[in-house]
């Protein structure tokens, strides 16, 4: 019944969303929709209009511009069940953008191809695999619940500020002079494969460069992976584990209330998890775990505390899918099919509501 997903998405999405328009992409055959090509559904979209994009084992594009406020669905970056959205680069260069469920090699925030560096506002991104997210501007955003590899900010024109990465399982963050007032909260940093350090830009084989300014992080998890180079930081309530710098704070930094060198006791990590390793485990917290309710907020260090926690299964691990919260149809099954003397066809469905 997979045809009928995005079709059945939609239709439920629409009673939400009256005031604007749905509309479904796939380039996959088995797998019906309004369109086949992602970028000429962007361009045919209306602000504030939602697009459904079926998972599939081809790329859509090789470039993904967005230069209108619209929200991109897709379904899931690691859905066991579904091919996962593949998209290789993606570009905004809009305010209010919504992006979620996808897995995506290059995101650019705040350029496009053949235009100037711009400040981003007011965009939502989550539950996204991204390897590299290159910021050249943003402000009054915000990032959470994705697997992330890399951020990076370059622009020397435009600033990173009042901005929120919150919830995310990242491996190397490296934020310049121009950024201020960057909130990193709840987020779990992992060893890079050849840098151990987290404010730094990993160059090539064991070479890490550059330096991070301006951030206020609190109740993240530094696991295995030196919270360092930073300036001018503050670390509150912070947890640091098995790295060769794990002092908090230093330098030029502040900071209050910090774990130093604590198990944080995940309830399935070893000296193998790095950030390209992150799906092979259960980074969920132990009972007996010093995270648990050790947050500025009395909520947990980590993925599982703070405003923006991430999704847990019925089982008790961390859902690590990606699947977008929306409503959908998981299962759809026509047992008696009775049409109406009006050639109504007449049938029950379940809809599930992911919180």
């Amino acid at each position: 019944m997979k045809n009928y997903f995005l079709f059945i998405v939609a239709l439920i999405c629409s009673i939400y969303c009256a005031y604007s328009k749905q509309y479904t992409v796939s380039n996959y055959p088995y797998t019906k929709a309004q369109f086949s090509n992602l970028q000429t559904t962007i361009d045919s979209a209306a602000s504030g209009d939602t697009i459904y994009v079926s998972g599939s084992p081809n790329n859509y594009s090789s470039n993904i511009v967005i230069k209108k406020p619209i929200h991109l669905i897709g379904e899931g970056y690691n859905n066991t069940n579904k091919y996962n959205s593949l998209t290789p680069s993606v570009y905004l260069y809009a305010d209010s953008i919504t992006i979620e469920g996808f897995n995506i090699n290059s995101f650019s925030i705040g350029y496009a191809p053949n235009e100037t560096y711009k400040p981003i506002t007011n965009i939502s991104i989550r539950f996204n695999r991204i390897y590299m997210i290159n910021l050249y501007g943003l402000s009054q955003s915000i990032i959470y619940n994705n697997y992330i590899t890399n951020i990076v900010f370059h622009s020397t024109t435009t600033t990173a500020n009042n901005s929120i990465f919150a919830n995310n399982v990242l491996g190397q963050v490296n934020f310049s002079t121009y950024a201020y007032n960057l909130l990193l909260a709840n987020n779990i940093f992992l060893k890079h494969d050849d840098c151990a350090q987290v404010f730094s830009y990993y160059v090539s084989y064991n070479n890490c460069n550059g330096s991070s300014y301006n951030l206020m992080l609190q109740n993240n998890i530094f696991y295995r992976v030196e919270p360092r180079p930073a300036n001018y930081s503050n670390f509150v309530n912070n947890l640091t584990y098995a790295s060769a710098n794990d002092a908090l704070p230093y330098g030029s930094n502040t900071g209050i209330n910090n774990l130093i060198n604590i198990d944080p006791k995940f309830k399935s990590a070893n000296i193998n998890l790095t950030i390209s390793t992150f799906l092979n485990y259960d980074l969920s917290l132990s009972d007996d775990s010093p995270c648990k309710n050790a947050g500025t907020d009395s909520t947990d260090l980590g993925l599982t505390g703070g405003y923006y926690p991430w999704p847990i299964k019925s089982d008790g691990k961390l859902d690590i899918s990606g699947c977008p919260r929306t409503p959908t149809i998981e299962q759809f099954d026509l047992l008696q099919l009775v049409v109406g003397k009006d050639g109504t066809l007449r049938f029950n469905t379940q809809v599930i509501r992911k919180k």
